[in-house]
């Protein structure tokens, strides 16, 4: 068994969205059924409707421009949504409103800022 990092409940409430650190993102049913690997990935954040998981990657490389991902929850489809840059890797972040607004927050000394990005799907 692999442990699976925190995740996060699905809008309807029958899964529950975690990563493991092989860098895969994993899709759990609230039902006891068999968990299914959904895609590479991070910090996976469910779109308003259920029907796409967004993730942080690279997973293993917080130096590297971060990227954010989605894909469909049967692991198809997968789309780059946006470029967020470097971060420091106690501030990799990001979430994803139920309007699909992209929000993150890069950190840079002595400035405070909220970014956000409009996200298609």
């Amino acid at each position: 068994m692999i442990a699976t990092a925190p995740g996060r409940w699905s809008p309807d409430g029958t899964s529950i969205v975690g990563w493991r650190h092989d860098g895969k993102v994993w899709m759990c049913p609230f039902d006891g059924s068999g968990c299914a690997a959904v895609t590479a990935g991070t910090s996976p954040v469910w779109s308003g409707d259920g029907r796409r998981v967004f993730v942080m990657r690279p997973v293993n490389d917080s130096s590297a421009p971060q990227e954010v991902w989605s894909a469909n929850v049967d692991g198809t489809d997968e789309r780059l949504v946006a470029s967020l840059g470097v971060f420091r890797s106690i501030d990799r972040f990001f979430g994803v409103s139920a309007k699909g607004v992209l929000v993150w927050t890069p950190f840079v000394a002595g400035r405070q800022q909220l970014w956000t990005a409009d996200v298609k799907y």
